[in-house]
């Protein structure tokens, strides 16, 4: 039997090969995303009425979604997870509460606690009412005769850490945008209650560890298809 050829450029094309069958055996691809600054917002109605950003802190964060992919790694219609939601924000806000003035201070932040399965149809992502559970903490100076009234003490930090539940919305893919509406987090004996409305630019994508070991596989078993026909 003839021996197969042995140069580099055979070699590139078997692991060329192999790359080829990484989608078809995968079927998956995590998407990263990251909030557009200029439309991101995080509206609080509870216990003060404020829209951040703007001139009132920072507001940054991203999300990773799971999407299934067809044969040839293009997104396609079918299960897809929302593996992680963050948002940080500086707060700097200084606002007139019932005519009177009030600043709140400090750093916050909250995380998407476990993924969240859903259905892609064309646009539409959608997790049929599912909850999606997020961890909030961070830590708010609250300066102003209002202070009390909200049961803050003036000039000190007041640490929290929670969680809040909230079905979560249909969102449309593209970029990656909706609004997660009636976050409430325990702040003392405070509700503060924000919604998130966000449009996420796509920054990556990332084949799953599967994947590959897939590829690794695939790989080695053609050289040693053909080491076997060289032999």
């Amino acid at each position: 039997m003839r021996a197969l050829p042995r140069t580099p450029a055979f070699l590139t094309l078997v692991l060329a090969f192999a790359f080829s069958l990484a989608p078809r055996a995968n079927a998956v691809v995590v998407v990263d995303y990251s909030f557009d600054p200029t439309t991101t917002t995080l509206n609080f109605t509870s216990p003060i009425a404020v829209t951040l950003p703007s001139s009132d802190g920072t507001l940054t964060g991203g999300a990773d979604v799971t999407y299934t992919t067809d044969a040839h790694g293009n997104i396609a219609d079918g299960p897809a997870t929302l593996d992680a939601l963050n948002l940080q924000s500086d707060l700097s806000i200084s606002t007139t509460f019932l005519g009177t003035p009030i600043t709140l201070n400090g750093p916050v932040e909250a995380d998407l606690v476990s993924p969240v399965t859903g259905t892609l149809s064309g646009t539409q992502l959608s997790f049929n009412g599912a909850d999606g559970t997020f961890h909030g903490s961070g830590s708010i100076t609250c300066g102003g005769s209002l202070c009390v009234s909200i049961k803050l003490t003036p000039g000190v930090a007041k640490s929290f850490d929670g969680s809040a539940s909230v079905p979560l919305p249909v969102l449309t893919v593209g970029s990656l945008h909706g609004s997660i509406a009636g976050i409430t987090f325990v702040f003392g004996s405070l509700d503060v209650v924000a919604t998130l409305n966000f449009d996420a630019t796509e920054t990556g994508r990332t084949l799953p560890e599967p994947a590959l070991l897939t590829l690794g596989a695939a790989s080695l078993g053609l050289l040693a298809l053909v080491r076997r026909r060289r032999a």
